[in-house]
């Protein structure tokens, strides 16, 4: 009884300093959960999925698409759900920025039973489900060369002398032998993809050592590791959040991209992604 009294204190005051309850109810609307990443836990979970449910999702919530198990094809199709009931509040959940979560991992997560997120200190180990290890990967794809591509391949691996070779090959020749960006400059440590293939005509052995070398790290960094590749937020229409492919990564289907920010960005042929285990 107090609590209404108190209500209608509080409606007669709003009234009074002439307030906009339209603007209110929008400014109170929940965006963000204020969690941690030590907080998606499966003993929390199903509270996590409470908030999402309750303030975005309800008829997802009413449907119980909620999967036992880790399976793309489904995880497509409630990704679909979600984006079709709420595609904002989707978006913000698959981006949630946090410190330790990473793009997709809240998202899947949410989606699979008895799911945990690994965080920052987890070894390269994104998700947990089953007793199976995770990591996720927000990714671009290459239609024309069907190839993964976007992306990093994270902590594990030592690429300084990979990146201080691959440079000091491209600083021994002008601009203009490796057809640097229709003619202008650009700096030493950026190496796109055309210069990769012109420094491997003009230097086979020195470049073919390069890239045994980043193989190398790439296997290492892949091995026995289930890797989820979902489009990233640059993706074109409304395929964000969806996953591509899902598997193994052997050494050998891994090759450069670019070297662009200090680092190695690896491309894979979708073809060469090995299922699930």
């Amino acid at each position: 009884m107090q609590r209404f009294k108190t209500m209608l204190k509080e409606m007669a005051m709003a009234k009074k300093l002439d307030l906009d309850f339209d603007f209110i109810r929008r400014a109170e609307k929940v965006t963000k959960f204020n969690i941690d990443v030590s907080d998606l836990t499966p003993e929390l979970q199903p509270s996590v999925r409470y908030l999402y449910v309750k303030n975005h999702f309800p008829k997802f919530g009413e449907k119980d698409m909620f999967l036992k198990k880790f399976d793309v094809n489904k995880i497509n199709e409630c990704i679909a759900a979600l984006k079709k009931e709420n595609n904002t509040a989707f978006y913000n959940m698959y981006q949630f920025d946090q410190s330790g979560i990473g793009p997709g991992e809240l998202m899947l997560y949410f989606l699979i039973d008895g799911a945990r997120v690994g965080g920052g200190g987890s070894a390269g180990v994104d998700l947990f489900v089953g007793g199976k290890e995770y990591e996720a990967k927000s990714v671009t794809f290459n239609i024309g060369r069907q190839q993964i591509e976007g992306f990093k391949l994270g902590g594990k691996g030592e690429l300084a002398p990979i990146l201080s070779k691959a440079q000091a090959l491209k600083k021994k020749y002008p601009d203009e032998m490796l057809a640097a960006n229709k003619g202008r400059k650009n700096a030493i440590s950026e190496i796109n993809r055309s210069q990769m293939d012109r420094l491997k005509q003009l230097e086979p052995k020195a470049w073919a050592d390069i890239e045994k070398s980043y193989a190398k790290v790439a296997g290492d960094y892949f091995s026995g590791t289930n890797i989820v590749f979902m489009y990233s937020k640059a993706a074109s229409g409304n395929k964000v959040g969806q996953i591509i492919a899902a598997g193994q990564i052997d050494s050998k289907a891994v090759e450069m991209q670019a070297i662009t920010s200090g680092t190695i960005k690896p491309s894979i042929n979708l073809k060469d992604i090995k299922p699930l285990r």
